[in-house]
């Protein structure tokens, strides 16, 4: 078996990887300016009645306004009324419909009344597509170009505005649900390095307002979006493989591409976030470098926050990696649903970095196993 490549880095170099970014001079005054667009949203999360629905993907239930006049499809799994705990849900660059959900959005749906997750789609993608069109640049899985929509322009790149919609999402359910329940924000992937970025500026805004940070807690597997300047370096794959064909495409101009894609470095972002994290690295991928991801996750200025090791990432190396992809399943349930992150990341010491089993469950008041 060939695996991913490891940059020249063993284990704990890869995990202890850092990243400097230098931000554009107007990279402060375009966030600011985004925040204060954002500000304009009535966050109202809505049941798409018949007649809106979005053809390219019925399964998107309801829907949420967001920037530039467009409309976000969602799906609510489970009770968004009664249910303690919320999550917003995020999605990799290939995604399955929404009426055919993967295997731990329908053991969600199954499972008890604790949990409600809002599974939710970016402009562009199955669902929400309306007042936005594919984005696509080429035929194929998930998103096919849909990352370099828009480089172009500061103001019309898609990534700041799909940044936008999972703003703007968080901020509906927050209105819905009150100050009291939890909510949290969870991404993998493309996921994962939006849910940086949202989780960033949600912090930002709610300091400059003097409001709570919306969002409770954060789940990240294999953030994406980091270390731009790195990644140019080498062979690319993937989401990434778009943005660095059309940077080399198009020569000198690409200079400046590479630097608006800076705008977006989910490794310039993370210093900001504030919300306790848990977050799933590899030792080893090439569609999100797995250097990259560990950037990320050092950056990050939340004041909790573990990371969950898996052999790989991005590929399948076999049954014991199978098995630590869905170990951190678990782990991200107790997370949405479960203890204070202290004690939650006490619970899961011995297990972060290796082994196959979950620590023993937590015992209740009688002296009896949780289970």
């Amino acid at each position: 078996m060939i695996l991913p490549e490891d940059y020249g880095l063993g284990p704990d170099d890869t995990l202890a990887f850092t990243h400097e970014v230098s931000p554009r001079p107007e990279f402060d005054a375009f966030w600011r300016s985004w925040r204060e667009e954002l500000r304009a949203i009535a966050y109202e999360l809505r049941l798409r009645r018949a007649d809106e629905t979005d053809p390219s993907d019925s399964g998107a239930d309801h829907g949420v306004a967001s920037v530039r006049n467009v409309q976000v499809g969602c799906r609510v799994v489970g009770d968004l009324v009664r249910a303690p705990n919320v999550c917003v849900v995020l999605h990799g660059a290939e995604v399955d419909p929404l009426g055919e959900q993967p295997e731990w959005e329908r053991a969600v749906e199954a499972s008890d009344a604790s949990l409600c997750c809002v599974l939710l789609r970016v402009r562009g993608y199955a669902g929400s597509r309306q007042g936005a069109g594919s984005l696509a640049q080429r035929e194929g899985f998930g998103g096919e170009g849909w990352i370099t929509h828009g480089l172009e322009s500061d103001d019309d790149w898609v990534v700041p505005l799909a940044t936008a919609d999972i703003a703007s999402c968080v901020l509906a359910i927050r209105k819905r649900i009150g100050p009291e329940r939890r909510l949290s924000l969870r991404g993998e992937s493309l996921g994962g390095g939006l849910a940086v970025l949202a989780a960033a500026q949600l912090a930002q805004m709610s300091q400059e307002d003097g409001t709570a940070d919306p969002i409770d807690r954060l789940i990240l597997g294999l953030p994406s979006l980091g270390a731009w300047t790195w990644r140019a370096e080498g062979a690319a794959f993937g989401m990434g493989a778009d943005l660095l064909a059309r940077v080399r495409a198009e020569g000198e101009r690409g200079v400046r591409l590479l630097e608006r894609a800076g705008l977006c470095d989910s490794v310039a972002h993370a210093p900001s976030v504030r919300a306790p994290v848990i977050c799933k690295l590899a030792l080893r991928d090439e569609v999100v470098p797995a250097p990259t991801a560990a950037a990320v996750f050092n950056a990050l200025g939340s004041e909790q926050k573990r990371a969950f090791v898996t052999p790989c990432g991005h590929f399948d190396s076999g049954i014991r990696n199978a098995r630590r992809h869905a170990l951190f399943e678990r782990l991200g349930r107790e997370w949405m649903t479960g203890d204070a992150p202290d004690v939650i990341m006490g619970r899961w010491a011995d297990v972060l970095r290796d082994g196959d089993r979950p620590p023993p469950a937590p015992a209740s008041a009688d002296g009896a196993s949780d289970g």
